[in-house]
């Protein structure tokens, strides 16, 4: 193939890409248009008509900050613990190796 036919196919993957995305966009549009309109035209919504005094929506704020906190707190001891976890067998594999390698340079 000579260099024409190096870029013919170069601009034709770039139109086949293009194609691609835009079919996507268009396919992601329809699904949000069916989406909101099942929201607007069903009269469902989650949260439609839903009226929190300001104590019970502090309070729903202080209990979900409450969790996240023991969440993060959780996920950083998971965190420590499979590092030291990690650390530790990095530790005994290269007292392994070292080993190995001692025996190969005495036999030399």
């Amino acid at each position: 193939m000579s260099f024409g036919g190096h870029v013919l196919d170069m601009v034709n993957r770039m139109k086949a890409n293009d194609a691609l995305r835009k079919s996507r966009r268009a396919k992601n549009q329809r699904i949000r248009e069916k989406l909101s309109d099942s929201y607007e035209h069903h009269g469902y919504h989650p949260f439609k008509d839903k009226i929190v005094e300001r104590e019970e929506l502090e309070r729903i704020k202080t209990k979900i900050r409450a969790e996240l906190k023991i969440e993060q707190r959780n996920n950083l001891i998971r965190v420590v613990f499979l590092t030291i976890l990690f650390s530790i067998g990095l530790y005994f594999i290269g007292i392994f190796l070292w080993q190995r390698f001692r025996e190969l340079v005495d036999i030399f």
